[in-house]
């Protein structure tokens, strides 16, 4: 299912913006989501539980991702469109925790991994900013929407459609923490692609449409948050 959803992202997606999908989904976070989100206080603060839902295992992908400067997240991530152009904000954010954790070692799990994905997932994605070396740095909201668009969604995306790596899902090794990453995926992608439907047809929604959107939202994140409990910091 979530495969089929992530088809059909790619497809309605490319009816709002012709571009290749890198440059859609950045002007999607900058051009419907934003604007959508940031005029509806309901859905606002419905989207910002649901981030703030975001299980520990998710930071970690994006993190383990993000660290290496070479690789195509990074650069998706710390670019705007046009692609070639640098976002001083988002780039400072990231470099931030490069700078000061190091290189990811699994063999210094603790201080390279877990603890810059703690960051990620309690400062960066919930409370909207964080501290490093008496330096403390402001995320804003357009900077929330790339991290979990270009950094999560998109790289995740590639993963599952390019079959770059095995599904995390299917591994031996996978767990309810891992269930609880690809759960929340679907959740955001779903909500995500539910807002450009009613954004390019808002004409046949009902005024209330965000508002009733924003509670399915709210019920959906608390049921989610009970189905898998501890195993969200993990």
């Amino acid at each position: 299912m979530q495969k089929l959803f992530v088809q059909a992202y790619d497809i309605y997606s490319h009816k709002m913006c012709q571009d290749n999908i890198t440059n859609r989904s950045r002007w999607l976070c900058d051009n419907i989501w934003q604007q959508t989100l940031l005029s509806n206080p309901r859905l606002n603060k419905a989207f910002f539980k649901l981030l703030s839902a975001v299980p520990l295992k998710t930071c970690q992908y994006m993190y383990l991702k993000l660290n290496d400067t070479s690789t195509l997240a990074y650069r998706r991530f710390v670019h705007d469109n046009p692609g070639d152009r640098i976002n001083r904000t988002r780039k400072s954010v990231i470099d931030s925790l490069i700078s000061h954790f190091g290189e990811c070692d699994y063999n210094n799990y603790n201080n390279t991994i877990r603890k810059p994905s703690m960051l990620i997932k309690t400062h960066i994605l919930d409370k909207g900013y964080f501290e490093i070396n008496n330096t403390e740095y402001n995320v804003d909201f357009n900077t929330k929407l790339h991290i979990i668009v270009s950094g999560f969604l998109y790289t995740l995306r590639n993963d599952t459609m390019h079959g770059s790596s095995i599904s995390i899902s299917k591994s031996s090794m996978a767990n309810m923490a891992t269930f609880a990453n690809s759960y929340y995926a679907f959740l955001l992608l779903y909500y995500l692609t539910v807002m450009l439907f009613i954004y390019n047809n808002i004409a046949d929604y009902d005024s209330n449409v965000y508002d009733e959107l924003a509670e399915n939202i709210l019920d959906n994140t608390e049921r989610y948050k009970k189905l898998f409990g501890k195993h969200l910091n993990k």
